[in-house]
């Protein structure tokens, strides 16, 4: 009898324990959840921009993503009331921003151009690099030259490879030119991803996924992006808030239906953007929260609190040979004969003569190292040498390098810089790829 009391008293005991390490550890995940969504502060009048529906980019298993023909319908809220609609873009055909100012079909020199934002940027007149490089060439040889810009923005080297793959057979270009700056070197791939908001109906969110799929499953591997999306933003809407503003009636500016929705979903976007997942595994059998805690005066003992945004982390890897796809693109782009240069755009930092143009390697948070072996693997599996778009500008356009960027933080360049830009690719183009007048190739 004395048997069966021990025996009923130690399975009571062990129920209450397990009771308690559960208990503990449904109020510490709630307590975590709790610590995040008070670090998210809402604005009471928030400025941001917001887009009609279609949005701008579409998801593309192969490419990542693509953007949508025509143009884009989107505005600004600024402190919480109406600010301004416009129309962006416009998305092309070939599933790249901007319009198309010559014929690809009929050119008698066909020319890919695989970027990223840094050659997204126009010049006064609204052309883009590509736009005028072609203009240039097309003078200068004789024949029609026409370039599709296959620019993304935040995207590197790996992607550039997978649209090239994807994009050689159904173009046929003549010439490739795989252009980007340093920052290339650390970018994961990564899917663009337009979905329903799951809080409001008529809304909708872009991510950025790790995945190429087009159905978002694991969080951890999704980041959301800022922008606010929705198909009750629409022409008639713009024009009728638009007119409010133009007469000066704040009350509509601020008091609007839709405003209102905007702000909710922005806000709401805000608190699923900032509020951090937590890493921790509250369904783990191999520790005991309780004991942690009474014992070691944490429950989370050697523990990491909250995941990291790893979609923005730059590549882990210091060598391109061991990513088995991108190996593969660059094989299938050698034996597809069609030349090809590897360009190096600079950013400020990399202008004057301290660096001469080349990589500032350890500048764009990631290792210096890292980037180095990079750099040197990409030139050994493309056998191309990377070269330095910087050593081919103006004499006179180095004196002065902020003349050529947007801002002494932002080295994306400016109109200027397009131009100048421009013309240093011409030179290069002219000086190592055609020989006029006969435009010959060279392989």
């Amino acid at each position: 009898m004395k048997r069966a009391n021990v025996t009923l008293l130690l399975i009571s005991t062990l129920i209450a324990v397990l009771l308690l390490e559960v208990g503990y550890r449904v109020v510490l995940s709630w307590k975590l959840a709790a610590d995040a969504q008070a670090k998210m502060r809402p604005d009471p009048e928030p400025t941001f921009s917001f887009f009609a529906y279609p949005a701008p980019w579409r998801f593309d298993e192969k490419l990542g993503f693509v953007y949508n023909e025509g143009s884009w319908l989107g505005g600004s809220i600024v402190k919480g009331a109406f600010d301004h609609c416009g129309m962006g873009g416009p998305g092309n055909k070939y599933g790249n921003a901007y319009a198309v100012n010559s014929n690809y079909e009929n050119a008698a020199v066909k020319m890919l151009l695989l970027g990223s934002s840094f050659t997204m940027v126009s010049n006064k007149e609204g052309l883009l690099v590509h736009d005028l490089l072609e203009k240039r060439l097309s003078e200068k040889l004789g024949r029609q030259v026409s370039i599709l810009n296959f620019s993304r923005d935040a995207t590197g080297l790996l992607s550039s490879f997978d649209i090239a793959r994807a994009k050689i057979a159904e173009l046929r270009p003549d010439f490739l030119l795989f252009v980007f700056n340093t920052t290339a070197f650390g970018y994961q791939r990564h899917w663009r991803v337009v979905h329903r908001d799951p809080h409001f109906s008529g809304m909708w969110r872009m991510a950025f996924s790790l995945d190429p799929y087009e159905k978002l499953s694991d969080r951890r591997r999704v980041i959301l992006q800022p922008q606010v999306i929705s198909t009750d933003v629409t022409q008639e809407w713009c024009d009728r808030l638009t007119q409010a503003t133009k007469a000066g009636d704040q009350k509509t500016l601020h008091s609007d239906p839709l405003v209102h929705k905007l702000i909710a979903t922005h806000l709401q976007l805000r608190r699923d953007l900032e509020v951090p997942l937590y890493a921790i595994n509250f369904y783990a059998t191999d520790v005991s929260f309780v004991y942690n805690k009474l014992v070691r005066g944490t429950p989370y003992h050697r523990m990491k609190l909250y995941e990291e945004n790893t979609i923005y982390a730059p590549l882990a890897i210091d060598d391109f040979g061991v990513d088995k796809q991108f190996v593969e693109e660059v094989e299938f782009v050698k034996n597809s004969g069609i030349p090809f240069l590897m360009i190096h755009i600079p950013t400020i930092n990399e202008m004057g003569d301290k660096l001469s143009g080349s990589f500032d390697f350890g500048g764009y948070g990631m290792e210096a190292a890292r980037e180095r072996s990079l750099a040197a693997s990409a030139e050994r599996l493309t056998e191309k040498q990377i070269i330095h778009l910087y050593t081919y500008y103006n004499e006179a356009e180095k004196r002065n390098p902020l003349a050529l960027v947007q801002s002494p933080q932002d080295g994306h360049p400016n109109p200027k810089g397009v131009e100048v830009m421009a013309e240093a690719m011409e030179r290069l183009l002219l000086g190592t790829v055609f020989v006029p007048p006969k435009m010959a190739v060279v392989h």
